[in-house]
């Protein structure tokens, strides 16, 4: 779920009923510091979605969302933590690059920031840096797995393309259940 969720009551009667019920569960939110075209510190109370959490007993991580390693740690623990029974939220900070819907024009946001977010905080860079850095992957081996990416959504987007029309009938499959 995004920011903006969390100021819904939604989210918190499921985090109530999630502490209540000791559910399997892990809430992830994605803060990239806008509900669509609103700055989170006009619509949310309080600092993050962590200590939101926290009032009801539920632990929780505030991470940086353009760490890889950071989400993967994050998760990995509340994944554990909710295979116990104990729910959990892991809140992950990013920069949203484009708006919030196709056309925004996104003049709520200062000048600049998606720019210097693209220029230093990236997450593919960051990745890419850090296990060439550490001797993990080499530059050669990263590009050969951005290759065959590249590959495989070509074929996919071509396979959609050339795939033949659905039936009428498959308009309606599986959007209403009969008992």
């Amino acid at each position: 779920m995004g920011d903006g969720s969390t100021s819904q009551g939604v989210f918190l009667e499921s985090l109530n009923l999630a502490a209540v019920w000791r559910l399997p569960v892990v809430f992830v939110v994605e803060n990239n510091g806008y509900s669509e075209s609103t700055p989170v510190e006009y619509h949310r109370a309080g600092k993050d979605s962590v200590e939101r959490a926290a009032g009801f007993g539920l632990p929780g991580a505030l991470v940086d969302g353009h760490d890889f390693f950071a989400v993967y740690e994050a998760v990995h623990a509340a994944l554990a933590a909710a295979r116990r029974g104990q729910p959990s939220l892991v809140e992950c900070v990013v920069t949203r690059y484009r708006g919030h819907f196709e056309g925004d024009q996104q003049t709520y946001r200062p000048p600049g920031e998606v720019e210097e977010a693209r220029r230093t905080r990236d997450c593919l860079d960051g990745f890419a840096r850090r296990v060439t850095g550490a001797g993990v992957l080499t530059p050669a081996e990263l590009a050969a797995v951005d290759e065959e990416v590249a590959t495989l959504i070509d074929e996919a987007v071509e396979q959609a393309r050339t795939a033949p029309f659905p039936a009428l009938t498959e308009l309606v499959s599986d959007v209403y259940t009969s008992n």
